[in-house]
């Protein structure tokens, strides 16, 4: 290995580790900050000259010529959540002096590798991913951030994700699925059909709340009960009436008059929309015969009637969170790895709950 590929790869923790003190003050050392002693600065720039190591973009962005601009990352800008997530995390940055360059991945891989080399040729001090999908269930597949983070620090929005100069804001899912699948069947629900289509980190918390709600009830998760779809209105229309109309089949001759489910939970807020139209033109009383629950709290959920009951995860306070973060990361400051968000149960029309859910 020559010399000169031996610097390239030293980076600011190699320097951090080396000197024997936290990033945090190596940053201001590099930001030429007088709240480093004389004797701290001389150790770090010791562990400098010895590793060679060259500033990189990552220093820049603390102060030594940045470009003062930032990465976005989603995988679709089309979607509310998403797109929510997009806007407050720009607008955050513009509070702090920063702009935004945003690139539309998709979900393949290979997709969001190209998009971040992308991005990364722009020479951006810093990187949001918005979306839990970034967190592959596949560790080795997070392995192109992790490489990247050792450039410049990355915060993940709605995910979890290890590793050295990444930062994650997520929503309590779990929690918030596991209390309301709770509620409902405190209320005498059984027949709880889940509505959903994401594999992310957060579409698996979600699921594994709503299964361990079941579980502590001794309800048995009917695969029946669970439906991956689209987020295509028409397809999920289309899966829903079919799927009702086989459960309907299966229990006419004990009960004809009886509806299939008595509870719809979708883990975002359109699936519980689309539930909501078809047991309306069912003529399905809501809530007393079924009630609907969504996600998210997006617009769509007071464009119904009555208005939809969801569970808010607090988009724009995830967003606004992720993007102090790396601006405290970027100016040499200390912050925490990982931090959650609670989330809560907005009630409105299509839910009776006796009292306040707490999740």
């Amino acid at each position: 290995m020559g010399i000169n590929e031996k610097h390239s790869q030293v980076n600011i923790y190699d320097v951090s580790e080396h000197a024997g003190v936290s990033i945090a003050t190596v940053s201001r050392v590099l930001n030429q900050s007088d709240k480093v002693t004389a004797k701290t600065r001389d150790k770090v720039l010791a562990s400098i000259k010895a590793l060679g190591y060259q500033p990189n973009v990552f220093a820049r962005g603390l102060g030594l010529g940045s470009m003062k601009t930032i990465g976005i990352m989603v995988t679709d800008a089309s979607d509310t959540f998403l797109a929510k997530c997009v806007y407050h995390t720009e607008q955050e940055l513009k509070r702090h002096g920063y702009s935004a360059i945003l690139t539309c991945t998709g979900e393949e891989l290979s997709s969001k590798k190209r998009s971040l080399k992308r991005l990364m040729s722009k020479q951006i001090d810093g990187l949001i991913l918005i979306g839990s999908s970034y967190a592959e269930e596949k560790v080795s597949d997070q392995d192109y951030l992790r490489k990247a983070a050792r450039s410049i620090p990355v915060v993940l929005i709605n995910g979890r994700m290890d590793g050295k100069g990444i930062y994650c804001i997520y929503s309590n899912d779990f929690e918030a699925m596991f209390q309301t699948t709770s509620a409902l069947l405190a209320a005498g629900r059984r027949r709880i059909l889940y509505l959903y289509w994401a594999d992310s980190y957060s579409g698996r918390q979600k699921l594994a709340g709503y299964r361990a709600a079941m579980g502590a009830a001794g309800v048995r998760v009917n695969g029946r009960y669970l439906i991956r779809i689209s987020k295509e209105l028409a397809a999920i229309d289309s899966c829903l009436r079919n799927q009702i109309a086989s459960m309907s089949d299966e229990q006419s001759d004990s009960n004809p008059h009886s509806c299939p489910v008595d509870a719809v939970i979708g883990a975002e807020d359109i699936f519980a929309v689309a539930a909501l139209k078809l047991a309306q033109e069912y003529g399905v009383a809501i809530p007393d015969q079924v009630q609907i629950i969504g996600y998210n709290n997006s617009i769509l959920s007071q464009c119904t009637m009555p208005e939809l009951t969801t569970i808010d995860n607090h988009c724009a306070d995830m967003a606004k969170g992720a993007a102090s973060i790396l601006i405290q990361v970027l100016e040499g400051q200390q912050t925490t790895q990982e931090t959650m968000v609670p989330c809560r149960l907005v009630q409105r029309g299509t839910t009776h709950f006796a009292g306040d859910i707490g999740i």
